[in-house]
């Protein structure tokens, strides 16, 4: 195991720390599911330079259920991600 260290903005990593916490994981596992996936895609695993709001939700929760499949000691359930949708989607329907 090594230690792998970055730096970010406090605003950045405060955000990020709400949004994976309400996934039931922490910022250390969701790099290390990113992580994963760059190894198993041989890419970064999602679309850079997308400007269609709609095509990165649908890549994101894809990306989400390929972390899950890729590592299968994830502590999210597949109902968790569907949560996580339902939630997602109501914030989205809130912010209209």
């Amino acid at each position: 195991m090594s230690i792998l260290q970055i730096r970010v903005d406090q605003d950045i990593k405060d955000k990020v720390t709400d949004i994976v916490n309400q996934s039931k994981i922490d910022i250390s596992i969701a790099v290390r599911l990113f992580l994963l996936m760059v190894i198993k895609e041989k890419r970064i695993p999602f679309d850079i330079n997308s400007n269609n709001e709609y095509e990165l939700y649908r890549d994101n929760i894809t990306y989400l259920l390929d972390c899950i499949d890729y590592n299968e000691d994830s502590p999210m359930s597949f109902q968790d991600i569907e949560k996580e949708i339902k939630t997602s989607r109501q914030r989205k329907r809130t912010k209209r």
